[in-house]
């Protein structure tokens, strides 16, 4: 079976970046997000605050539409807290090896 995907816009200070939740049918779901240039620019300026600060932020919808993603939050772990995810060292995919 495929896997589903829905596909919503969340807002990025008056941008608008893609944001498509796979349902994998397996109990996992994946999160993707396309930021333009400048929201790639202003999410590593939010990830270093959140690096001196140890505080928290949300890229947040609209909430317009029947069902979405309403809230991504970002915020720092214990060093004793187990992590469920790893960054995939992996070099990035161009548009033309995604098909898009």
């Amino acid at each position: 079976m495929l896997p589903l995907q829905l596909s919503f816009n969340v807002r990025c200070t008056g941008n608008e970046m893609k944001a498509t939740l796979t349902d994998f049918k397996t109990g996992w779901f994946g999160l993707s997000l396309e930021l333009s240039s400048r929201e790639i620019d202003e999410l590593t300026e939010a990830l270093q605050q959140l690096k001196s600060t140890q505080g928290h932020f949300h890229y947040r919808s609209t909430f317009e539409g029947a069902t979405g993603i309403g809230d991504v939050e970002f915020s720092c772990s214990g060093s004793e807290e187990t992590n469920d995810l790893a960054l995939d060292g992996s070099p990035p995919i161009s548009p033309e090896e995604r098909g898009t």
